[in-house]
C-alpha cells in the first residue's frame, strides 16, 4: 500500500518541508477523532474549532491545515470530505495589535535555564533571534561564512532573504558572540558552510531545523521556566521595539529591519513597551550600523 508520504512525494510532487507539515498537521488531526478510519464533516468542524478557540490560530493558519487534510482525504479516496473541507468557512476573525509579551528579564532567565541544561544550539538561537532582530528563516539558514569582522571592527552577520534574494549586515551582540563561540566548541563545527542549526534523526543523520520545530524548541524551555510559550518571531517584535526608543526616525528602524514598508514597521512596534534596557540588555541587543538618515525633503509623500 502506497503511504501518505510517498503520495506527497511522488502523485503530489511536494517539496520536502511541505511534506513534513503536512504529515504533521495530519498527525495531529488524527490524535484528535475518534475513529481514524472513518473522517465525518463533524470531525472537520470540531478541528476547526480547535484550532481556533484552542489554539488560537489565524484563518490563513486555518485554511493551510484543512488543505493538508484535503490532500490526506484525496489520498484516502474520501471524496465527499475533500469536497466539505472546500466549502468550509470561517468566520472573520478580529484584527489584534501585537503586543510585545518579552521582556529583558524573561530573556535573561531563559538564558540561564539554557545554560544550566547545556543547550547551546537552543540558546544560540534566542542570542541571534533576539540580539540581530532577524526574521526566523534568516536566521535559520546561517553557517560560520555569514559570520566576520567589518571595516570598523564589529563582529557582524550577514542575513539572507531569499524570498527577494536581498542580503542584510547586523552587528552581532556580545552575549551572541559568546554563544557562538560556545556552541560551535561543544559540537565541534569546522564546516564553514554547513547550516548551524540543525537535529539528528532516527538514523543519527544531520537534518537542518525547520521552523515549526524552533518555535517547538522555544515554547517548551519558556513553559520550563514558568512564562507563557511565545513563537520565535515575536523576540523579532522585541527588537523592534527597543530599537524604536534609540533611533532618531521611523526609517532608521525601518533600515534596521528590513522592512521594504515604513507600515510594517509601525506594526512591529509596541508603543506600550515601558520596559527600561540598561546596559546589561544592551549587551544582549548589541550596536546597530551606521544607518542613513532620509532628508526631510525626500520623505514628503504627495
Amino acid at each position: 500500500m502506497v503511504t501518505f508520504e510517498y503520495y506527497l512525494k511522488n502523485k503530489n510532487g511536494s517539496k520536502p518541508r511541505t511534506i513534513q507539515n503536512y504529515l504533521d498537521t495530519v498527525t495531529t488531526f488524527l490524535n484528535t477523532i475518534k475513529n481514524k478510519d472513518v473522517i465525518t464533516e463533524e470531525d472537520i468542524l470540531k478541528y476547526v474549532e480547535h484550532c481556533r478557540d484552542e489554539k488560537h490560530h489565524k484563518n490563513t493558519t486555518i485554511r493551510l491545515r484543512l488543505v493538508a487534510i484535503k490532500t490526506y482525504c484525496d489520498y484516502r479516496s474520501f471524496k465527499d470530505i475533500a469536497q466539505f473541507i472546500c466549502k468550509v468557512k470561517l468566520t472573520k476573525q478580529k484584527k489584534t495589535r501585537v503586543v510585545n509579551e518579552f521582556t529583558p528579564d524573561i530573556l535573561f532567565t531563559l538564558r540561564d535555564y539554557q545554560t544550566r541544561e547545556k543547550s547551546y544550539r537552543n540558546r544560540l538561537l534566542v542570542d541571534l533571534l533576539a540580539g540581530t532582530g532577524g526574521r526566523v528563516s534568516e536566521v535559520l539558514a546561517v553557517t560560520l561564512n555569514s559570520f566576520r569582522t567589518n571595516s570598523d571592527g564589529l563582529k557582524v552577520v550577514d542575513l539572507y532573504q531569499t524570498k527577494i534574494e536581498e542580503m542584510r549586515t547586523v552587528v552581532l551582540s556580545k552575549v551572541a558572540e559568546q554563544s557562538l563561540l560556545e556552541y560551535v566548541r561543544a559540537k565541534n563545527i569546522t564546516d564553514k558552510t554547513a547550516n548551524l542549526f540543525y537535529y539528528l534523526n532516527s538514523k543519527s543523520e544531520k537534518c537542518e531545523l525547520t521552523r515549526f520545530a524552533a518555535d517547538k524548541i522555544l515554547k517548551r524551555d519558556l513553559a520550563k521556566i514558568g512564562q507563557k510559550p511565545q513563537s520565535c518571531h515575536k523576540l523579532r517584535h522585541f527588537y523592534c521595539s527597543y530599537w524604536s526608543g534609540e533611533v532618531d526616525n521611523s526609517y532608521q528602524l525601518q533600515q534596521i529591519m528590513g522592512h521594504r514598508s515604513r507600515a510594517t514597521t509601525d506594526k512591529y512596534v509596541d508603543r506600550t513597551d515601558t520596559h527600561k534596557f540598561d546596559s546589561a540588555h544592551r549587551e544582549f541587543l548589541g550596536e546597530r550600523l551606521n544607518v542613513p538618515v532620509r532628508q526631510e525633503q525626500e520623505a514628503v509623500v504627495v
